[in-house]
């Protein structure tokens, strides 16, 4: 058996050609196909780093007299929500804005979200630092606060537990710092961040103003996440909200259609990436799929060049146990060194892409 595994290593040695575009073709189809199914498992197939990420939804409003498109969601219905739904057991509301950090040095343009002090508990979060906002940061008890972001925090401060207590400079005014939030999901695509940015950087306390909330028509600016009772469904969490924006048109005087939109937290993140994804998922197979045809292709041809060498074998003694395992061998050592060369591919590629992302 050693014996033929040297002849066949032997073998391949002397066909550099052969064995190279064996194995760099095996390599590419595997390495790519395994890279682009670890994202998609990662994307599109594993639940967001929440917990019970299956009771997140996020909510919208939608008037389809004056838009085809969902809308974000007016103050004053946010409110009405949170007094009159029974569906969810939290509401958390915030918006986004770009601030100047001026701690050390020149302003650094970072992201800011502005937050109720129910948003991190719906969304089941906590600090991994300090404390989180309360109802008297909201309105300013305790001064001008912030949260840090996990990202921030590191390369900013260099994950310096004693940032905590400190004051920054945000937009010129004095805040303190009063904890560090956990990585926090991509929430590019839901409104808590400007365009350009990918989380937030800091996490302010909101308040939201008596004309908000007295204005019950327009005025939609609000990113709206909730988590379902247990036992509520999204349908019927999108019927009572239904139900209620019947009664807020009414109550505003207003006869256009006033409608709710509930969607999965997971789906409304994966939403804008899963086409795309499952596209290049179909390419990489057919990549992988022609891959393996051409180097089928090859080895046989690489059989047939051979034919003569094993007739040879087979007149000078060799047994047809012995002829059909130096065949077999051959095409094993391809595969094992491509499919090697190919993990290694996948796993370089997997852990490239979020640098080149950033």
């Amino acid at each position: 058996m050693f014996t033929d595994l040297r002849l066949s290593l032997r073998a391949l040695w002397k066909s550099p050609g052969f064995t190279a575009i064996s194995v760099l073709t095996l390599a590419l189809g595997i390495g790519a196909g395994t890279a682009m199914f670890s994202i998609v498992n990662h994307v599109l197939l594993r639940p967001l780093a929440l917990p019970e990420p299956e009771r997140l939804v996020f909510l919208q409003e939608s008037v389809p007299a004056f838009s085809a498109n969902p809308l974000a969601v007016n103050a004053a219905h946010y409110q009405t929500w949170r007094e009159r739904a029974h569906s969810f057991t939290e509401l958390g509301i915030a918006s986004p804005a770009v601030a100047a950090l001026h701690d050390a040095g020149a302003p650094v343009p970072v992201a800011l979200t502005h937050a109720t002090a129910s948003f991190l508990p719906a969304l089941g979060l906590a600090p991994a630092l300090g404390r989180a906002f309360t109802v008297e940061d909201e309105h300013g008890v305790h001064g001008d606060v912030v949260l840090l972001s996990d990202r921030l925090w590191r390369t900013r401060y260099l994950a310096d537990p004693a940032v905590v207590g400190r004051t920054v400079l945000v937009d010129r005014k004095v805040h303190s710092v009063i904890g560090v939030l956990p990585p926090l999901p991509a929430f590019a695509s839901l409104g808590l961040v400007p365009a350009g940015y990918s989380e937030p950087d800091l996490l302010k306390p909101m308040t939201l103003t008596p004309g908000e909330l007295a204005d019950k028509w327009g005025r939609h600016n609000y990113a709206v996440f909730a988590r379902l009772r247990p036992g509520v469904s999204t349908d019927d969490a999108r019927r009572e909200l239904d139900f209620l924006a019947a009664e807020i048109a009414r109550e505003a005087g207003q006869k256009a259609g006033l409608r709710s939109v509930v969607t999965p937290l997971h789906e409304r993140v994966v939403g804008h990436s899963r086409r795309s994804l499952l596209l290049l998922t179909g390419s990489v197979t057919a990549v992988l799929l022609i891959g393996c045809v051409n180097l089928a292709g090859l080895l046989l041809a690489r059989a047939e060049q051979r034919h003569t060498e094993m007739s040879l074998r087979q007149a000078l003694g060799a047994t047809g146990a012995r002829i059909f395992r130096l065949a077999l061998l051959e095409p094993l050592l391809v595969a094992l060194l491509g499919g090697l060369a190919g993990l290694f591919l996948a796993d370089t590629t997997v852990r490239l892409l979020p640098h080149l992302a950033a």
